[in-house]
């Protein structure tokens, strides 16, 4: 009996210690809440989140610039989330989160969380430089941050290099390549410490242009006519070029060409145009330049232009140029269109001084001051009927003023002979005697002698014939300047 106490006596021992133990086990468990801290990539803010707490209607976050210092209520929120829109970038921050029932009796606190806020992330926008088609990139300045670092990839999940770290707030990637795509992204590196470095900026892609070609405007020396020429331009498979009357009006394409230059055959003397010209990529639309810079240029008159009637030996053109009976020279030349006079110029060297010595509004000129036996050196210019600026280019030749030809030449014959006579001819050495039967043209006649005489007697008797006397003066350097030739005919 006393053996069958001790062991029920032993067992209720056993089981009175035991049951503190169940008790624990059926105890619900205390609260807890367990905040996490990050930051928003866009914006750099700190961002806390935690799970919901049982029993919590509201949740309170606490904020302090110390981790002991003092924590003060910066937002009541049903939401299991808190983004610290106040925090400055670069800076760290101290956070509480309480949770609280319907009544507004605390739950439970969290431990403090420590977090640092960023820079906010750059948001770049890429655009091309219309100089030379390279890609630029822009953002706004980020607070906090005292520089950026550019990183380049030629596929937008590709391998980012960096390229350029900087203190503004563009940048051009100069060693980008016409017709070729390019991903960008920035980050902003914080002035205050690494930590607060942003997040990458959104990914910009842009294909690198073909460079703006680089044109310049002349004018076609012969045609008057606008005359833009250009470098050939990397990448570029044409060229399209613009016209327009005014410098901010409407640009119409007036020509696609592979070359390098381009003549406005279409315009008119005395207008001023305005050109734009385009690169065309050999590649993609994408990568086409911009347009150049706006060139204007006044389209001139032609240049004045006599009939050519050979060349010599040289290549030289031989004119078709004229003398009156006096010897004076006559210039005839093309009408030039737009045109409203011409001026003639004159030099005695060719290098030399040219001086005015007349403007007609007719297409011929006779240089009655010239002095016969020198060669002259002459420019005429088409002078534009609506501005100065059109003037054409010059027009340049030489010509000689021959000798006046014989005045008074008589047929003073006789039953013995042929006899002529006439007034002596200034400053010629001798004369030339022609004769032909059947035309008065020197160039169909035949010499018969020279005289040195302001007379002529042939004893042929030559009847019913023409007669020339020509005077010749012979200059130093061995060269004969004639007269103009005086014609009679004699029965």
């Amino acid at each position: 009996m006393k053996r069958l106490l001790s062991m029920l006596l032993a067992v209720m021992i056993v089981l009175s210690l035991m049951a503190p133990v169940a008790f624990a086990d059926n105890e619900p468990a205390a609260p807890a809440i367990e905040v996490t801290a990050s930051n928003d990539p866009a914006s750099g803010k700190v961002v806390l989140t935690w799970a919901a707490v049982d029993g919590a209607a509201k949740y309170e976050v606490y904020r302090s610039g110390t981790k002991t210092g003092e924590y003060k209520l910066f937002y009541t929120t049903t939401r299991l989330s808190y983004t610290n829109t106040s925090a400055y970038a670069g800076y760290w921050y101290h956070y509480k989160v309480k949770a609280l029932d319907a009544d507004g009796a605390e739950i439970i606190t969290s431990e403090i969380v420590t977090h640092c806020a960023d820079c906010a992330a750059p948001v770049i926008t890429a655009g091309n430089r219309a100089s030379d088609g390279k890609v630029t990139l822009k953002w706004k300045a980020v607070y906090g941050a005292a520089k950026y670092e550019i990183y380049r990839a030629t596929a937008r999940d590709g391998e980012y290099v960096r390229q350029y770290t900087t203190t503004s707030t563009s940048y051009t990637n100069t060693t980008s390549k016409a017709n070729v795509t390019y991903y960008y992204k920035v980050i902003a590196l914080a002035s205050r410490t690494a930590s607060a470095n942003s997040a990458f900026s959104n990914v910009a892609a842009r294909t690198c242009d073909v460079a703006a070609p680089v044109v310049k405007a002349s004018n076609n020396a012969e045609t008057g006519k606008v005359v833009l020429t250009w470098n050939p331009v990397e990448g570029a498979a044409k060229y399209e070029v613009y016209r327009s009357g005014t410098k901010d009006g409407t640009y119409k394409l007036y020509c696609t060409t592979s070359n390098t230059k381009y003549t406005n055959s279409t315009a008119n003397a005395g207008y001023t145009y305005y050109y734009k010209v385009k690169a065309i990529s050999a590649v993609a639309p994408e990568g086409n330049s911009a347009f150049s810079s706006v060139v204007s240029r006044t389209c001139d008159c032609a240049m004045p232009s006599f009939k050519v009637l050979g060349y010599d030996d040289d290549g030289t053109p031989i004119y078709g140029i004229s003398n009156n009976s006096n010897g004076n020279s006559i210039f005839v030349w093309n009408k030039v269109s737009g045109a409203g006079s011409y001026k003639v110029y004159r030099s005695g060297y060719q290098n030399g001084t040219y001086k005015l010595i007349g403007e007609t509004k007719s297409n011929s000129f006779t240089d009655t001051t010239a002095t016969a036996g020198y060669y002259y050196f002459y420019k005429i210019v088409a002078v534009s009927s609506r501005t100065s600026y059109a003037d054409s280019a010059p027009f340049a030749f030489t010509a000689a003023p021959l000798f006046p030809q014989a005045k008074n030449l008589k047929n003073v014959s006789d039953s013995t002979a042929t006899k002529l006579q006439w007034s002596a001819i200034k400053g010629v050495d001798e004369y030339l005697i022609f004769y032909g039967e059947t035309t008065a043209d020197i160039s169909e006649m035949e010499a018969l002698t020279t005289v040195t005489t302001n007379y002529f007697v042939d004893n042929g008797i030559y009847k019913n014939c023409w007669y020339a006397v020509v005077g010749i003066k012979y200059r130093d350097d061995n060269t004969a300047v004639p007269s103009m030739p005086a014609y009679i005919y004699v029965k």
